[in-house]
């Protein structure tokens, strides 16, 4: 009722109608994001069911317009039953078949693994490195309190151990 018939989840802010197709989508499968819209124009019928629930949850989605990352979780097993059997079959046909060019479809695949794993380092460790420092001052710092009486002031729930 609030996000749909009240159209008040805007408050929280507002994204373009295709913002889950060139923002959304990347956060959420990184560098996968080329093999999933390859996918689209090499093979748009082999993964038909899949794509017609992704496309739909997305087309959905879409018209609301406070757009979340968070809003994709329920199709990340999706998301990762169609890219797992993309590079299958691309390490299983170099491999197999293209024993001449099957180096470059593992350094494809060993770059991607790598800027993933560059990624999730960088946004574990510095990205996101000022919030849970603070939760942590903020409650140590009200222990020596009689009553504390905290108000923390900050944007959409980003102090994560207090919500």
């Amino acid at each position: 009722m609030f996000n749909f018939v009240e159209g008040r989840s805007a408050e929280f802010g507002v994204y373009p109608f295709c913002w889950y197709l060139y923002s959304g989508i990347p956060s959420i499968i990184g560098l996968n994001v080329v093999f999933a819209y390859a996918v689209l124009l090499v093979w748009p019928t082999r993964y038909v069911g899949e794509l017609r629930v992704i496309l739909i949850f997305i087309l959905i989605y879409s018209f609301v317009a406070h757009k979340e990352i968070r809003f994709l979780l329920p199709i990340l097993p999706q998301f990762c039953t169609v890219l797992g059997d993309i590079w299958g079959y691309f390490l299983e046909t170099a491999y197999v078949k293209l024993h001449s060019t099957r180096w470059v479809v593992f350094t494809a695949f060993a770059c991607t693994i790598s800027a993933q794993l560059a990624a999730s380092v960088f946004f574990m460790g510095w990205h996101q490195a000022g919030i849970s420092p603070a939760t942590h001052l903020i409650l140590n710092g009200s222990h020596a309190m009689k009553q504390p009486i905290i108000w923390v002031l900050m944007p959409c729930y980003s102090l994560p151990v207090h919500t």
